[in-house]
């Protein structure tokens, strides 16, 4: 997740096209390979389907920070982002560990979650906050929620970015 929130990062901040692409590129070529799949997938617009709501997400950072909801949402309308807003506000620190890779969080959390109760819901998504710093916090919202736009076209990145290699 590490790699993959750099990334995610350097694309985002980028207004070039070909700039992005070279990102994407040097990341599939160094990149684990279920990593690189996974990267692949999601930047193409992909998404893994919703099974958390924003309000549950809300509601989850209201009670592990103890900031009262009407404090998250003013935070909300400031930051204009609530992935970073809810990633801002998570009171854990940086963790010890390495955070689990990109296909560790797709594989076994993303696409079981949904089939999960609300309170095993809470847990996997609060064991993975405290296992993630900030950035990867809110890139892992990102996921969540299918909010995520990097500004390459499916093509181009199929075009440009991968096949010229």
């Amino acid at each position: 997740m590490q790699r993959f929130t750099q990334l995610y990062l350097e694309v985002d901040r980028s207004n070039r096209t070909s700039d992005k692409l070279a990102a994407i590129s040097s990341y599939v070529r160094s990149a684990p390979p279920q990593d690189a799949i996974w990267a692949v997938y999601l930047l193409s617009g992909r998404k893994i389907g919703r099974t958390v709501t924003s309000t549950q997400m809300r509601d989850w950072t209201a009670e592990i920070s103890g900031f009262p909801a009407w404090l998250i949402n003013e935070s909300y309308d400031v930051v204009g982002d609530l992935s970073e807003t809810l990633s801002l506000l998570i009171p854990f620190p940086d963790p010890h560990d390495s955070p689990p890779s990109l296909h560790e969080i797709v594989e076994q959390r993303l696409q079981v979650i949904g089939k999960l109760s609300a309170p095993q819901q809470r847990e996997m998504i609060v064991t993975t906050w405290r296992q993630l710093n900030a950035d990867q916090r809110f890139i892992f919202h990102k996921l969540i929620s299918g909010n995520y736009r990097v500004g390459v076209s499916r093509q181009s990145l199929i075009l440009g970015g991968i096949a010229a290699d």
